[in-house]
């Protein structure tokens, strides 16, 4: 009794979902993302039977070693984006009719630069990955900053360092940092596209100069 089926490996899809309890924000609109890629190699609510961890690879040598992520354009889920400036808040794993899902909230940037009002949401509770969409930036790019945050917080938390994660698909001006300290981390990533090519994409991670020490000092960047 209450045994789930077997579950698939496919990408994510974006379904309308109701307001999370308690939010309180008049202009939020909510979807709810399935997919087992989006908890990445282990989110918080613990790894599940088919859950695909995703590929990265150490590229450079020394000091100069980062990660390069390979995502299969498959996994890229397809969601609701906002429609200018603004930001997507997603929460933890959780396991919605027998499917892994997360909990996203679509909010509007309307005053003020986009990268501090992204960094300030990281405090809410429940937020595990926050996604900023800057209105010029493709909404592939967005999508694949999205699931890339995912596979960042996921493989963090199986580290035992559980903090949210801030994640944006284009290079932004130097007003989006809104004259604070924020510091923006780059994450290279490949790309399997439908016709089986290679495309290799710069994703941001960005995060307070304090976190960015903390997560130095763990070598977790």
């Amino acid at each position: 009794m209450g045994a789930c089926p077997g579950r698939g490996t496919g990408g994510g899809t974006a379904h309308s979902g109701g307001r999370p309890a308690g939010t309180g924000d008049v202009d939020d609109r909510a979807d709810l993302v399935h997919g087992d890629p989006l908890g990445g190699a282990a989110g918080r609510a613990g790894t599940t039977a088919g859950l695909s961890a995703p590929r990265w690879r150490p590229v450079g040598t020394g000091d100069t070693v980062t990660r390069l992520w390979e995502v299969q354009a498959g996994n890229v889920p397809d969601v609701e984006l906002p429609g200018g400036d603004g930001l997507l808040l997603a929460g933890p794993v959780l396991d919605v009719d027998c499917n892994r899902a997360v909990q996203v909230r679509v909010r509007p940037v309307e005053d003020g630069p986009l990268l501090p009002a992204a960094v300030a949401a990281t405090a809410q509770d429940g937020v595990a990955t926050v996604t900023a969409h800057p209105r010029t930036c493709p909404p592939g790019n967005t999508r694949l900053a999205f699931l890339l945050g995912r596979y960042i917080h996921g493989d963090r938390v199986a580290a035992g360092v559980d903090m949210p994660v801030v994640t944006v698909g284009c290079a932004l001006r130097p007003e989006e940092f809104g004259g604070v300290g924020i510091m923006p981390v780059s994450h290279r990533v490949r790309l399997l596209d439908g016709g089986g090519r290679w495309v290799e994409h710069t994703m941001w991670e960005v995060m307070s100069l304090p976190r960015y020490a903390a997560l130095a000092r763990e070598n977790r960047l």
